[in-house]
Protein backbone atom coordinates (compact mmCIF):
# COMPACT_ATOMS: atom_id res chain seq x y z
CA UNK A 1 0.00 0.00 0.00
CA UNK A 2 1.43 3.42 -0.98
CA UNK A 3 1.34 6.48 1.19
CA UNK A 4 -0.98 8.28 -1.22
CA UNK A 5 -3.56 5.46 -1.01
CA UNK A 6 -3.88 5.56 2.80
CA UNK A 7 -6.56 7.79 4.26
CA UNK A 8 -5.72 10.41 6.83
CA UNK A 9 -7.74 8.57 9.46
CA UNK A 10 -6.13 5.15 8.96
CA UNK A 11 -3.69 3.99 11.61
CA UNK A 12 -0.32 2.84 10.35
CA UNK A 13 2.51 1.77 12.51
CA UNK A 14 5.95 3.30 12.10
CA UNK A 15 7.16 -0.02 10.73
CA UNK A 16 4.50 0.03 8.00
CA UNK A 17 5.33 3.61 7.09
CA UNK A 18 9.03 2.73 6.95
CA UNK A 19 8.30 -0.35 4.85
CA UNK A 20 6.23 1.73 2.42
CA UNK A 21 9.03 4.27 2.10
CA UNK A 22 11.57 1.51 1.54
CA UNK A 23 9.47 0.04 -1.26
CA UNK A 24 9.18 3.44 -2.86
CA UNK A 25 12.92 3.97 -2.57
CA UNK A 26 13.52 0.50 -4.05
CA UNK A 27 11.35 1.47 -7.02
CA UNK A 28 13.39 4.64 -7.46
CA UNK A 29 16.64 2.70 -7.27
CA UNK A 30 15.33 0.26 -9.88
CA UNK A 31 14.48 3.12 -12.21
CA UNK A 32 17.92 4.62 -11.62
CA UNK A 33 19.63 1.28 -12.33
CA UNK A 34 17.62 0.96 -15.55
CA UNK A 35 18.66 4.45 -16.62
CA UNK A 36 22.30 3.65 -15.82
CA UNK A 37 22.09 0.43 -17.84
CA UNK A 38 20.67 2.29 -20.81
CA UNK A 39 23.33 5.00 -20.59
CA UNK A 40 26.14 2.40 -20.58
CA UNK A 41 25.16 1.01 -23.99
CA UNK A 42 28.47 1.76 -25.76
CA UNK A 43 27.42 0.43 -29.13
CA UNK A 44 24.53 2.87 -29.35
CA UNK A 45 26.74 5.70 -28.14
CA UNK A 46 29.33 4.94 -30.83
CA UNK A 47 26.68 5.15 -33.55
CA UNK A 48 25.82 8.71 -32.48
CA UNK A 49 27.80 11.84 -33.21
CA UNK A 50 29.57 13.91 -30.55
CA UNK A 51 26.78 16.52 -30.36
CA UNK A 52 24.08 13.87 -30.12
CA UNK A 53 26.01 12.02 -27.41
CA UNK A 54 26.37 15.20 -25.39
CA UNK A 55 22.65 15.99 -25.69
CA UNK A 56 21.74 12.42 -24.80
CA UNK A 57 23.94 12.38 -21.70
CA UNK A 58 22.62 15.74 -20.50
CA UNK A 59 19.03 14.67 -21.14
CA UNK A 60 19.50 11.36 -19.32
CA UNK A 61 21.07 13.07 -16.33
CA UNK A 62 18.27 15.64 -16.29
CA UNK A 63 15.58 12.95 -16.41
CA UNK A 64 17.22 11.02 -13.58
CA UNK A 65 17.51 14.10 -11.39
CA UNK A 66 13.99 15.19 -12.30
CA UNK A 67 12.58 11.76 -11.41
CA UNK A 68 14.55 11.69 -8.18
CA UNK A 69 13.27 15.11 -7.19
CA UNK A 70 9.69 14.20 -8.08
CA UNK A 71 9.85 10.99 -6.09
CA UNK A 72 11.52 12.76 -3.17
CA UNK A 73 8.80 15.42 -3.21
CA UNK A 74 6.14 12.72 -3.24
CA UNK A 75 7.81 10.97 -0.33
CA UNK A 76 7.96 14.24 1.60
CA UNK A 77 4.30 14.98 0.91
CA UNK A 78 3.25 11.50 2.02
CA UNK A 79 5.37 11.70 5.15
CA UNK A 80 3.98 15.12 6.06
CA UNK A 81 0.44 13.75 5.63
CA UNK A 82 1.02 11.25 8.41
CA UNK A 83 3.19 13.39 10.68
CA UNK A 84 0.16 14.20 12.89
CA UNK A 85 -0.39 10.48 13.66
CA UNK A 86 3.12 9.51 14.50
CA UNK A 87 5.52 12.42 14.45
CA UNK A 88 8.58 10.54 15.56
CA UNK A 89 8.13 7.67 13.06
CA UNK A 90 7.28 10.03 10.20
CA UNK A 91 10.24 12.24 11.05
CA UNK A 92 12.59 9.25 11.04
CA UNK A 93 11.12 8.01 7.74
CA UNK A 94 11.38 11.48 6.22
CA UNK A 95 15.00 11.78 7.25
CA UNK A 96 15.74 8.38 5.77
CA UNK A 97 13.91 9.27 2.55
CA UNK A 98 15.77 12.57 2.36
CA UNK A 99 19.08 10.80 2.83
CA UNK A 100 18.18 8.28 0.13
CA UNK A 101 17.06 11.08 -2.17
CA UNK A 102 20.35 12.90 -1.67
CA UNK A 103 22.21 9.68 -2.31
CA UNK A 104 20.24 9.16 -5.51
CA UNK A 105 21.04 12.73 -6.57
CA UNK A 106 24.72 12.11 -5.92
CA UNK A 107 24.57 8.84 -7.86
CA UNK A 108 22.78 10.60 -10.71
CA UNK A 109 25.43 13.32 -10.81
CA UNK A 110 28.18 10.68 -10.78
CA UNK A 111 26.51 8.76 -13.59
CA UNK A 112 26.04 11.96 -15.58
CA UNK A 113 29.71 12.82 -15.07
CA UNK A 114 30.74 9.33 -16.22
CA UNK A 115 28.52 9.62 -19.29
CA UNK A 116 29.95 13.05 -20.14
CA UNK A 117 33.51 11.74 -19.68
CA UNK A 118 32.77 8.77 -21.94
CA UNK A 119 31.20 11.03 -24.56
CA UNK A 120 34.13 13.43 -24.38
CA UNK A 121 36.70 10.62 -24.75
CA UNK A 122 34.83 9.11 -27.68
CA UNK A 123 34.47 12.52 -29.33
CA UNK A 124 38.20 13.19 -28.99
CA UNK A 125 39.00 9.74 -30.39
CA UNK A 126 36.66 10.26 -33.35
CA UNK A 127 38.12 13.69 -34.12
CA UNK A 128 41.67 12.32 -33.85
CA UNK A 129 40.85 9.43 -36.18
CA UNK A 130 39.20 11.75 -38.71
CA UNK A 131 42.25 14.05 -38.58
CA UNK A 132 44.59 11.12 -39.20
CA UNK A 133 42.53 9.95 -42.17
CA UNK A 134 42.44 13.48 -43.59
CA UNK A 135 46.25 13.79 -43.19
CA UNK A 136 46.74 10.45 -44.97
CA UNK A 137 44.53 11.51 -47.87
CA UNK A 138 46.27 14.90 -48.04
CA UNK A 139 49.68 13.16 -48.18
CA UNK A 140 48.51 10.86 -50.97
CA UNK A 141 47.16 13.81 -52.93
CA UNK A 142 50.42 15.75 -52.51
CA UNK A 143 52.47 12.74 -53.62
CA UNK A 144 50.24 12.28 -56.69
CA UNK A 145 50.59 15.98 -57.55
CA UNK A 146 54.39 15.86 -57.16
CA UNK A 147 54.61 12.78 -59.36
CA UNK A 148 52.41 14.41 -61.99
CA UNK A 149 54.57 17.56 -61.95
CA UNK A 150 57.74 15.50 -62.38
CA UNK A 151 56.26 13.57 -65.31
CA UNK A 152 55.07 16.80 -66.92
CA UNK A 153 58.56 18.32 -66.52
CA UNK A 154 60.17 15.28 -68.15
CA UNK A 155 57.73 15.37 -71.05
CA UNK A 156 58.28 19.11 -71.43
CA UNK A 157 62.04 18.60 -71.64
CA UNK A 158 61.61 15.86 -74.21
CA UNK A 159 59.28 18.03 -76.28
CA UNK A 160 61.73 20.95 -76.18
CA UNK A 161 64.62 18.70 -77.21
CA UNK A 162 62.56 17.28 -80.07
CA UNK A 163 61.63 20.80 -81.22
CA UNK A 164 65.26 21.92 -81.12
CA UNK A 165 66.37 18.88 -83.10
CA UNK A 166 63.65 19.48 -85.67
CA UNK A 167 64.62 23.14 -85.96
CA UNK A 168 68.29 22.23 -86.40
CA UNK A 169 67.38 19.72 -89.11
CA UNK A 170 65.26 22.31 -90.89
CA UNK A 171 68.08 24.88 -90.73
CA UNK A 172 70.56 22.36 -92.12
CA UNK A 173 68.21 21.43 -94.94
CA UNK A 174 67.68 25.13 -95.69
CA UNK A 175 71.41 25.75 -95.84
CA UNK A 176 71.83 22.82 -98.20
CA UNK A 177 69.08 24.11 -100.46
CA UNK A 178 70.56 27.62 -100.47
CA UNK A 179 74.02 26.27 -101.25
CA UNK A 180 72.59 24.14 -104.06
CA UNK A 181 70.75 27.17 -105.40
CA UNK A 182 73.90 29.25 -105.36
CA UNK A 183 75.86 26.55 -107.12
CA UNK A 184 73.10 26.18 -109.67
CA UNK A 185 73.02 29.94 -110.25
CA UNK A 186 76.78 30.02 -110.79
CA UNK A 187 76.64 27.18 -113.31
CA UNK A 188 73.80 28.80 -115.24
CA UNK A 189 75.21 32.33 -115.24
CA UNK A 190 76.49 32.01 -118.79
CA UNK A 191 73.11 31.08 -120.22
CA UNK A 192 70.66 33.53 -121.70
CA UNK A 193 69.45 36.44 -119.64
CA UNK A 194 65.83 35.38 -119.78
CA UNK A 195 66.53 31.85 -118.61
CA UNK A 196 68.73 33.19 -115.83
CA UNK A 197 65.97 35.51 -114.63
CA UNK A 198 63.43 32.69 -114.68
CA UNK A 199 65.69 30.37 -112.73
CA UNK A 200 66.65 33.08 -110.26
CA UNK A 201 62.99 33.86 -109.71
CA UNK A 202 62.31 30.17 -109.09
CA UNK A 203 65.22 30.03 -106.66
CA UNK A 204 63.96 33.10 -104.82
CA UNK A 205 60.50 31.57 -104.53
CA UNK A 206 62.08 28.37 -103.24
CA UNK A 207 64.03 30.34 -100.65
CA UNK A 208 60.89 32.23 -99.61
CA UNK A 209 59.01 28.95 -99.25
CA UNK A 210 61.85 27.57 -97.14
CA UNK A 211 61.92 30.69 -94.97
CA UNK A 212 58.15 30.53 -94.59
CA UNK A 213 58.39 26.87 -93.57
CA UNK A 214 61.11 27.68 -91.06
CA UNK A 215 59.01 30.54 -89.66
CA UNK A 216 56.00 28.27 -89.30
CA UNK A 217 58.18 25.68 -87.61
CA UNK A 218 59.49 28.28 -85.17
CA UNK A 219 55.93 29.49 -84.49
CA UNK A 220 54.76 25.93 -83.90
CA UNK A 221 57.68 25.31 -81.54
CA UNK A 222 56.87 28.50 -79.57
CA UNK A 223 53.18 27.60 -79.43
CA UNK A 224 54.12 24.16 -78.14
CA UNK A 225 56.27 25.69 -75.39
CA UNK A 226 53.44 28.08 -74.42
CA UNK A 227 50.92 25.25 -74.36
CA UNK A 228 53.13 23.09 -72.17
CA UNK A 229 53.82 26.03 -69.84
CA UNK A 230 50.08 26.71 -69.48
CA UNK A 231 49.47 23.05 -68.76
CA UNK A 232 52.18 23.08 -66.09
CA UNK A 233 50.60 26.17 -64.49
CA UNK A 234 47.20 24.49 -64.55
CA UNK A 235 48.70 21.38 -62.94
CA UNK A 236 50.32 23.46 -60.19
CA UNK A 237 47.11 25.40 -59.45
CA UNK A 238 45.07 22.20 -59.45
CA UNK A 239 47.54 20.59 -57.03
CA UNK A 240 47.28 23.55 -54.63
CA UNK A 241 43.48 23.53 -54.76
CA UNK A 242 43.43 19.79 -54.25
CA UNK A 243 45.73 19.99 -51.20
CA UNK A 244 43.61 22.79 -49.67
CA UNK A 245 40.38 20.90 -50.15
CA UNK A 246 41.89 17.69 -48.82
CA UNK A 247 42.55 19.49 -45.54
CA UNK A 248 38.82 20.13 -45.17
CA UNK A 249 37.18 16.84 -46.03
CA UNK A 250 38.15 13.49 -47.35
CA UNK A 251 35.48 13.51 -50.04
CA UNK A 252 36.75 16.73 -51.59
CA UNK A 253 40.28 15.42 -51.60
CA UNK A 254 39.24 12.27 -53.42
CA UNK A 255 37.38 14.44 -55.93
CA UNK A 256 40.55 16.49 -56.51
CA UNK A 257 42.54 13.31 -56.98
CA UNK A 258 40.12 12.32 -59.71
CA UNK A 259 40.42 15.78 -61.27
CA UNK A 260 44.22 15.59 -61.16
CA UNK A 261 44.15 12.16 -62.77
CA UNK A 262 41.92 13.51 -65.55
CA UNK A 263 44.26 16.46 -66.03
CA UNK A 264 47.16 14.04 -66.22
CA UNK A 265 45.43 12.12 -69.00
CA UNK A 266 44.65 15.37 -70.80
CA UNK A 267 48.28 16.49 -70.47
CA UNK A 268 49.60 13.21 -71.83
CA UNK A 269 47.10 13.31 -74.67
CA UNK A 270 47.95 16.92 -75.51
CA UNK A 271 51.69 16.25 -75.35
CA UNK A 272 51.27 13.16 -77.53
CA UNK A 273 49.16 15.11 -80.04
CA UNK A 274 51.66 18.01 -80.12
CA UNK A 275 54.60 15.68 -80.69
CA UNK A 276 52.74 13.84 -83.47
CA UNK A 277 51.81 17.13 -85.15
CA UNK A 278 55.42 18.31 -84.90
CA UNK A 279 56.70 15.05 -86.41
CA UNK A 280 54.16 15.26 -89.23
CA UNK A 281 55.11 18.90 -89.93
CA UNK A 282 58.82 17.99 -89.96
CA UNK A 283 58.18 15.07 -92.29
CA UNK A 284 56.11 17.26 -94.63
CA UNK A 285 58.86 19.90 -94.66
CA UNK A 286 61.51 17.31 -95.52
CA UNK A 287 59.35 15.92 -98.33
CA UNK A 288 58.81 19.43 -99.74
CA UNK A 289 62.54 20.14 -99.58
CA UNK A 290 63.38 16.88 -101.36
CA UNK A 291 60.79 17.57 -104.05
CA UNK A 292 62.02 21.12 -104.58
CA UNK A 293 65.63 19.93 -104.75
CA UNK A 294 64.69 17.29 -107.30
CA UNK A 295 62.81 19.84 -109.40
CA UNK A 296 65.76 22.24 -109.26
CA UNK A 297 68.16 19.46 -110.28
CA UNK A 298 65.93 18.47 -113.20
CA UNK A 299 65.74 22.10 -114.32
CA UNK A 300 69.53 22.48 -114.15
CA UNK A 301 70.13 19.34 -116.14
Amino acid sequence: MSLSEASPGSSLSPGQILETLKRRISDLEGQLAKANGQSSDHRRLQDLGPDELALLSVGAAGEIIKASRAQAAEVRASAEEYVTQNRSAAKAALEEATANSQQMRADARDNAAEIMATVRDQSVAMVHKAQQEADAVRLQAQQAADKLSEEASVQLGQAVQTGEKTLASANEAGRKIINAARQMADSLRDETQSETRVMLQDLLELIEIQESSMGELLADSGALRDSIASVMEAVRESSERMAAQAARTEARVRSHIGTTTQMRSDLQRRLGTGMRNEAEASQSTRKAMVNETSIASDTGS
